[in-house]
């Protein structure tokens, strides 16, 4: 003869189950903490080449994530997070006939698979190319970040602030190097 669980404990356990399940769930990276929103770090003003004459084109690379397994970047949202760190040092301009155009790849994302501080290596892959589509700069940039067990408890929200932070550091030096290179351009 079987015996039968009370409903009550069974109930709790899923219950438990189910709470578990959910904050172990990943979560995809935000573009508002990927972007360089500090616009102080990169003083860009009016009279600087490149300010709001910088459309972007196409943005490719990453991958969406799957709640069921690890925190990604997609490309919409390293675009967006592109788009807001060119808005808010002062280069992007909405208009088609933007006299530059930045066009991005996200060609790697190296994340560890488990750990207590948690190291994310973005490469990606920028190039300025003019009105007529013709490259005027290539620069690619690795830039890690990493998160400690202490900023988060959960490894699937650590490793997402890892993300966010790789990418934030990954366009931070890009729009470092992009200054220089407006400035040898004009």
């Amino acid at each position: 003869m079987s015996k039968t669980l009370p409903l009550r404990p069974t109930l709790k356990a899923l219950a438990l189950l189910a709470t578990l399940a959910v904050a172990g769930c990943a979560t995809a990276a935000k573009p508002g903490n990927m972007a360089v929103m500090d616009a102080s770090s990169i003083p860009v003003t009016e009279s600087d080449p490149g300010y709001g004459k910088i459309a972007i084109g196409t943005v490719a690379g990453g991958q969406e994530t799957n709640p069921m397994w690890t925190s990604e970047v997609s490309a919409a949202d390293f675009e967006t997070a592109l788009r807001y760190s060119l808005q808010s040092q002062g280069y992007y301009s909405s208009s088609a006939d933007a006299p530059y155009r930045l066009r991005a790849q996200l060609e790697n994302l190296e994340q560890p698979m488990f750990g207590a501080n948690f190291t994310v290596t973005s490469t990606v892959l920028y190039e300025l190319e003019d009105g007529d589509g013709n490259v005027l700069d290539e620069e690619r940039i690795r830039a890690p970040h990493t998160t400690r067990f202490g900023e988060h408890l959960y490894a699937t929200e650590r490793l997402r602030l890892a993300n966010e932070g790789s990418i934030q550091a990954n366009i931070r030096q890009y729009l470092q190097h992009l200054r220089q290179v407006l400035h040898d351009l004009e």
